[in-house]
């Protein structure tokens, strides 16, 4: 079940940021994982049903800044306060979820969504270990890097 959600989320993830940001993004491999550090900002939903368990995306501030400031016309990606950014990274987290609950449910799998959880790190910190129950999902654009977590429970 984790490959089917990491391919329905990878699939989820490029159209909405191809659609809403004019960000082309580009799934990289588990190797690529380099956010070098930088304060990060994670959104992280939690869905339930007979698949049950956590999507965390996490931004380095620079991506989810430019991000921001592209979605909301803002002229300089520096000017968009942190309240903003985190507003704007949790709807692109709800853009994802929302298609892959869609994508379950049409497979018969239906789940409750929970709103996101937003936090700022001082640096990327994974929630989980690679495995049978947790994909990372690193992807890339112009912008830089962000990285998308998987965890069954």
């Amino acid at each position: 079940m984790i490959d089917l959600l990491a391919e329905l989320t990878t699939v989820a993830a490029t159209s909405a940021f191809s659609t809403m940001a004019d960000c082309a993004l580009t799934a990289q491999p588990a190797t690529a994982l380099a956010l070098n550090g930088e304060r990060c900002i994670t959104s992280s939903v939690r869905y339930s049903g007979p698949v049950s368990g956590v999507l965390h995306l996490h931004a380095p501030a620079r991506f989810a800044r430019q991000i921001s400031a592209t979605l909301l016309a803002h002229a300089r990606a520096d000017d968009v306060p942190d309240e903003l950014v985190a507003d704007t990274m949790g709807e692109f987290t709800n853009m994802v979820i929302a298609k892959l609950q869609s994508r379950l449910t049409d497979r018969g799998t239906p789940c409750v969504i929970t709103p996101p959880d937003l936090a700022w790190h001082p640096h990327f910190t994974p929630h989980g270990t690679p495995g049978p129950r947790c994909r990372t999902l690193p992807f890339a654009c112009k912008h830089g890097q962000l990285v998308i977590e998987l965890l069954l429970t």
